[in-house]
C-alpha cells in the first residue's frame, strides 16, 4: 500500500514535501466520552522507527515513479 501511495503522489504536480506522520491514541478518550466505539481498538500506535521506514517507502516508490514518467 505504502508504494501505491508513492505512486500515486508521484503523478501530482504540486506536490513539495513529504510527512508521515504516526498514528496515535488521543482519539480514544473523546470517542469514549462520546459513548461511541472506537473504531481502531487495539491498533498499536507506529514507533518513530516505523514512520521513518514508511515515508523511505513511500518515497522510493514515489522516485521510482517520477524516473518512469521522464523516461
Amino acid at each position: 500500500q505504502l508504494k501505491r501511495l508513492g505512486t500515486f503522489i508521484a503523478g501530482l504536480p504540486n506536490v513539495k514535501a513529504l510527512d508521515v506522520l504516526p498514528y496515535h491514541v488521543l482519539g480514544v478518550h473523546k470517542y469514549r466520552e462520546l459513548g461511541l466505539s472506537y473504531p481502531l481498538e487495539g491498533v498499536e500506535p507506529a514507533t518513530v522507527a516505523q514512520a521513518k521506514e514508511a515515508k523511505k517507502c513511500i518515497l522510493t516508490a514515489y522516485w521510482n515513479a517520477r524516473r518512469s514518467m521522464t523516461q
